[in-house]
């Protein structure tokens, strides 16, 4: 999809003692950051014991995309886009937390309407559904509307939410869908996985991501 979209991918590997020196080369070498989707992420990032809930945990993973992530944020002022677990890295890195289950969620809110965000037992484990994008927002510039039919595959979601973000879609349940930065620069992040889905919402999802780190 980035490529597609005009832009060149390039997979950054997740070494395990970096620092700072190497994180100011791969930064001035990237015009942009993709936060992939993958694995659960640790609780011990956003102050959380692990529990039976955490499937597919690389500490090594988040050890590089929780300490670059945060160094590129805070050091440079280049787009970044997060993914479905890269939407929940986001928060982190940013001083939000996660449930560590969706049902967690449901409990917590009495939420009277439920939905599948992720299939078990089935090989193809993605669900669909709608989400209603809010505005203002970048992400309704970008997509041009407010309800779009999108795959989830997921059990972990965004709790509270870092104060420099702002949510920008929420789900039929009341998930949280998308969030985005609080001003001008291109951070964004969902939760569903637009790499996916053949509709131009996705593309242009892209393609805004692709444009903003063309900008000089």
């Amino acid at each position: 999809m980035i490529y597609s979209a005009g832009g060149i991918p390039v997979l950054l590997p997740n070494i395990e003692k970096p620092n700072e020196k190497l994180f100011c080369e791969i930064a001035h070498n990237i015009d942009g950051l993709l936060l992939s989707g993958g694995g659960d992420i640790s609780p011990e990032y956003y102050g959380k014991k692990l529990s039976s809930y955490e499937k597919g945990v690389s500490p090594r993973r988040d050890f590089f995309e929780f300490h670059f992530g945060k160094y590129f944020i805070e050091n440079t002022e280049k787009p970044v886009l997060g993914v479905c677990r890269g939407h929940q890295v986001l928060n982190v890195i940013l001083g939000g937390d996660l449930y560590q289950d969706i049902a967690e969620m449901w409990n917590s809110k009495k939420q009277i309407v439920k939905i599948e965000h992720r299939r078990h037992g089935e090989k193809e484990k993605r669900s669909w559904h709608k989400v209603r994008i809010l505005k203002p927002s970048k992400l309704f510039d970008i997509l041009g509307c407010q309800i779009i039919i999108v795959n989830s595959s997921h059990h972990q979601i965004v709790n509270i939410i870092s104060n420099r973000l702002k949510i920008s879609a929420i789900g039929p349940d009341e998930a949280n869908e998308a969030l985005e930065f609080n001003g001008e620069r291109f951070i964004l992040s969902i939760q569903w996985h637009p790499e996916s889905i053949d509709n131009e919402y996705s593309k242009k999802i892209f393609s805004a991501f692709v444009e903003a780190s063309m900008i000089k």
